[in-house]
């Protein structure tokens, strides 16, 4: 469970950095939507769920995990111009497929740079 809280507050970093972009702008506006909220609330939720799939002994690999949920997220459902999916096996891999590669590969790098 701290994985999770963690990793929430890992993803709750860069959410800082643009709040203080915001209010530097003038009068922040967006804080007055509840749909502003309930996206920064799911997104920490999923950050914290992917501390926890990568479930890594420290705080430190939680909070990147957290930090950077962001781009792996992004990675997962984009896919590059003019390449389709990567392959797994005998078949095309699914967005899902691709999701769980992608945090393979991030646990692997925290476990070997963390």
């Amino acid at each position: 469970m701290e994985n999770f809280f963690v990793g929430a507050i890992g993803a709750l970093a860069p959410e800082v950095l643009r709040w203080r972009r915001i209010v530097r702008s003038g009068e922040p506006t967006e804080w007055r939507y509840p749909p502003y909220w309930f996206a920064t609330i799911a997104y920490m939720a999923v950050a914290g769920f992917m501390a926890n799939l990568i479930a890594q002994p420290n705080p430190y690999a939680a909070f990147l995990t957290g930090l950077t949920a962001e781009y792996a997220i992004a990675g997962a459902i984009t896919s590059p111009p003019g390449k389709g999916p990567e392959e797994l096996g005998s078949g095309s891999a699914t967005r899902f497929d691709l999701f769980v590669s992608t945090l393979r590969q991030h646990a692997e790098y925290l476990t070997n740079h963390g």
